[in-house]
């Protein structure tokens, strides 16, 4: 088949194509509830910006020392902000030391960090001005 004859076909097909849905009647009624109920089911739906994950920290100190931290991680998306939970699992003296991050669309509102400390049982809130030095400096 020659180049022209394949625009000929290409443009036949078209062109059937157009004729064939102009002859096509389409009936749509202006409120279905069963639409509507679809359309709020898929709005409604997870959109995957929940997340869960294993995660290994390693901390490495100037001296080429490394550090090995294990985590469970979760976020959720709730509207325009977004939490985030992280469960320490391993070594042991980090073991279930929580850190929960309220991360604000709004630029206005600053963010909110929670630490919560086992072996104290205490919970405790990062200042806005605080969150530069390390979680293990925060105790």
């Amino acid at each position: 088949m020659r180049k022209g004859d394949s625009n000929i076909l290409l443009w036949t097909i078209l062109i059937v194509g157009l004729v064939f849905m102009g002859s096509v009647s389409i009936t749509v009624a202006a409120d279905d509830p069963e639409a509507r109920a679809i359309m709020q089911r898929v709005d409604a739906r997870d959109d995957g910006d929940n997340q869960t994950a294993d995660m290994q920290m390693v901390l490495i100190d100037r001296s080429g020392g490394e550090r090995l931290r294990k985590l469970a991680t979760f976020t959720k998306d709730k509207g325009p902000n977004t939490l985030r939970l992280m469960f320490f699992l391993q070594p042991a003296d980090v073991k279930d030391t929580a850190f929960l991050t309220i991360d604000y669309d709004d630029p206005a509102h600053d963010d909110d960090q929670w630490l919560y400390l086992p072996a104290l049982k205490k919970t405790k809130r990062i200042a806005t001005t605080d969150k530069s030095g390390s979680l293990w400096d925060r105790t």
